[in-house]
């Protein structure tokens, strides 16, 4: 294993000079600096409780904001770290993590800038800076003042998608609205723009003095229902008091908040599929959203153990060897499915492997799915893979594969057909690459016509469910296979829609500051 891992972060320019400063203040290399300074750091963070642990106003404020588009230079300056293997993340799990935001990668409005605020942060307890961005703000804040902070910024920019949920009052709707403050926040530079907006409100010189500052840092770490629940009523009711001054939006974010309505009823869902689980005998289970219907072998049983208590021996067998499933449902421990106590399943753990590191309730999910349904869509095999699994014969693999050739033929015809005014040599040229598609669809890019061209060779299986499948014993190769193709659809067909809800939202409502 080499002895330092490579990697880099984008920080302010002003961190970068003070970092320099300590280099000449300890005649160290950057290098060296940057792994005593984060070693240091994590030994830190690490003795603090959770809350407690600390992250640097850059960060809070996402400073410096990445670019508006491609092509826009960032004012970010990047630094190269060479660290001690383990040392990077370990760094990053003692971070600051919004509601929402992605831990690694993801789109840009919803990356943590983990690695980048455990440096910045590790700076600037050794060596204090700032620039006219950062000047009269506090450098350092607590993990759950910033969770205060966010709330209220969550309160401040509310769309209708989810304030109609908040107003429901229902126990789902509550449960809605926990995991749409708590978990699937939704962001973007707007919501920052917000941050900033009141960050130096409530924590920012001239606006408050130094003891405020202190007081109104404790008050977002409290989150009492006085003072900083007053806060947040007046915010959501759009008191005029804390709204002048405050960024207007420069779009509608209708979308984006009924996305984040969907992804937090998901969350629900995935609960109640495990509650169902635990629930049983009911055989089914209508899963909304997506809106599809879940169905178990009426072979499959389920074993319940309270947590805390150790599992039987068989079950801790099967767990082991991933022969069955475990979830904690409430205060249980479920072992699905099973045929018995130390009997699994038939090629379960072949779908376990196959599906990869996948929650244990998704993977329940998909094994239930009915794949017959239209918006969950077809299982396409390639022709020679449905030949190679024994679902179909030598004379229908060559035939499909004969269709395909054909189909693949005419669509590069009629693009030919389609310029009549082709020169000869473009013509002739053309024709000669209809055996070779890459070169086809370079030659007739210029044309404005698009592939893909090849009609690949696919055959429908006419499969229930993978539950199904194993059910009846289907062999452990497709299984194996059956199984990703399975977790793709499903994926497929849930980021689907969770588009379509963004879009319905969109189409129905405005964001309520546009009232």
């Amino acid at each position: 294993m080499a002895k330092y891992q490579e990697t880099n972060v984008q920080v302010p320019g002003c961190a970068a000079t003070a970092l320099g400063n300590l280099m000449a203040a300890h005649n160290l290399s950057r290098d060296e600096m940057l792994r005593r300074l984060l070693s240091r750091h994590v030994e830190r963070q690490q003795a603090l409780p959770e809350d407690d642990r600390l992250t640097h106003i850059s960060t809070v404020l996402r400073y410096p904001p990445p670019p508006r588009h491609r092509g826009e230079e960032s004012i970010a300056l990047r630094l190269r770290l060479r660290l001690p293997p383990g040392l990077a993340e370990a760094a990053r799990g003692l971070s600051l993590l919004l509601p929402g935001q992605s831990p690694r990668r993801g789109h840009r409005d919803y990356q943590a800038r983990s690695l980048a605020d455990a440096v910045v942060t590790a700076i600037v307890v050794e060596h204090p800076f700032d620039d006219e961005v950062l000047s009269g703000l506090l450098p350092l804040l607590r993990h759950r003042s910033v969770h205060g902070l966010w709330r209220l910024v969550v309160a401040a920019t509310t769309t209708r998608a989810e304030a109609s949920v908040i107003k429901r009052g229902d126990q789902r709707s509550l449960d809605v609205a926990h995991f749409l403050e708590e978990d699937v926040a939704w962001h973007d530079r707007f919501r920052y723009e917000m941050v900033d907006y009141l960050a130096r409100k409530l924590l920012g010189l001239p606006n408050v003095d130094e003891r405020e500052q202190l007081r109104h840092e404790q008050m977002l770490y409290d989150q009492k229902p006085r003072g900083w629940g007053g806060i947040k009523q007046s915010l959501e009711r759009r008191d005029p008091e804390w709204f002048a001054g405050a960024p207007v939006p420069s779009r509608d974010f209708a979308g984006r908040g009924g996305a984040a309505v969907w992804r937090a009823e998901r969350r629900v869902e995935l609960r109640e599929i495990g509650l169902w689980l635990l629930r049983g005998p009911t055989r089914t289970h209508k899963v909304e959203p997506p809106g599809w219907t879940l169905r178990i072998p009426t072979s499959w049983k389920r074993v319940a153990v309270p947590i805390g208590e150790p599992l039987p021996r068989p079950l801790a067998t099967l767990i082991q060897e991933d022969r069955a499933l475990q979830m904690q449902v409430g205060s249980q421990q479920l072992i699905w499915p099973v045929l018995s106590i130390s009997d699994p399943v038939p090629s379960l753990h072949t779908v376990i492997k196959a599906a990869g590191p996948c929650p244990a309730v998704e993977i329940a999910e998909a094994l239930l799915l009915n794949l017959d349904r239209d918006y969950i869509g077809p299982v396409l095999v390639p022709a020679h893979r449905a030949h190679n699994l024994g679902l179909i014969d030598l004379a229908v693999r060559d035939q499909l594969v004969a269709n395909a050739r054909d189909a693949t033929s005419r669509n590069m015809r009629d693009v030919i057909d389609a310029n009549p005014h082709l020169e000869p040599a473009q013509r002739s040229a053309l024709i000669a690459a209809m055996t070779s598609p890459a070169l086809f669809a370079r030659l007739v890019q210029p044309l404005g016509a698009r592939g893909p061209f090849v009609q690949r060779p696919l055959w429908l299986w006419k499969v229930r469910s993978l539950a199904t499948e194993l059910a009846n014993d289907a062999s452990v190769a497709r299984i194996r296979w059956l199984t990703p193709a399975v977790m793709r659809l499903r994926q497929r067909a849930l980021e689907q829609s969770m588009e379509d809800a963004g879009r319905l939202a969109f189409e129905r409502t405005r964001p309520r500051w546009i009232d």
